[in-house]
């Protein structure tokens, strides 16, 4: 949106670009639109419908077999997390970081947030095409999670590992009972390998900084060879 600073989007890029060792087709979005519906309109630019408002506003302009929705203050941390994520979603899997939003009572459930997170359009078909808005049980995209289990679909879900800062409201954030803790800066993935980073509550003041120094942390020099596109269109519930 337009409150990241466009040092961060470019910052972004250049550390997808580098470890995007298959060069997937990386494409930035800039939209004045809530996550979910930024979320379900991404679906509609690669040709399968979600809501239908959209339907004859979002012309399709990828056909893709994986979608994979990184957050803008999100980062790959080698040149093996991308491939992995997008790997098990082709494979028929939902994969990503997990999450669990403290304030919705919903028996502790967590789910792969779109942070970092891939689904097949297979998957996502066979899950009903859910929308990404949230719901009363739901954050943004939880419902996916929700009905993959349903449906019997694996859910991989990669654990903070740990994390560098504290929220504004807590000493950290609680997954379920037993799961590990997480906040800003958390650093996902498993007992093989670090996946993904994600700077939580990036808009907070000092925490551009902090993103900032990741990404020179991660980066060499090179070119910037992603897409940009934009996607001003406005949407209501």
């Amino acid at each position: 949106m337009s409150n990241i600073p466009q040092e961060a989007v470019v910052a972004q890029r250049k550390v997808v670009d580098k470890f995007n060792v298959n060069k997937y087709p990386f494409y930035q979005m800039h939209t004045q639109m809530r996550h979910g519906f930024t979320i379900d309109g991404t679906w509609h630019l690669n040709g399968v419908d979600v809501r239908p408002e959209f339907i004859g506003k979002i012309p399709k302009k990828f056909d893709f077999d994986v979608i994979m929705f990184l957050d803008i203050d999100a980062l790959p941390l080698n040149d093996k997390a991308i491939d992995l994520y997008v790997q098990q979603a082709y494979d028929g899997a939902l994969v990503g970081n997990i999450q669990r939003t403290n304030h919705i009572q919903n028996g502790e459930h967590t789910f792969v947030a779109p942070s970092a997170m891939a689904i097949s359009v297979s998957t996502f078909l066979t899950i009903g095409k859910p929308s990404a808005i949230e719901t009363s049980r739901s954050d943004v995209c939880e419902e996916y999670t929700w009905l993959a289990e349903k449906k019997g679909i694996k859910v991989i879900k990669y654990m903070p590992l740990r994390f560098e800062g504290k929220p504004a409201e807590s000493d950290s954030w609680a997954l379920a009972t037993g799961m590990p803790h997480y906040g800003r800066q958390t650093t996902f993935g498993d007992t093989e390998r670090e996946t993904f980073w994600h700077n939580f509550q990036s808009v907070h003041p000092g925490q551009h900084e902090k993103f900032m120094a990741k990404c020179e942390e991660l980066l060499n020099n090179g070119e910037i060879n992603g897409k940009q596109i934009d996607v001003q269109q406005q949407a209501s519930s």
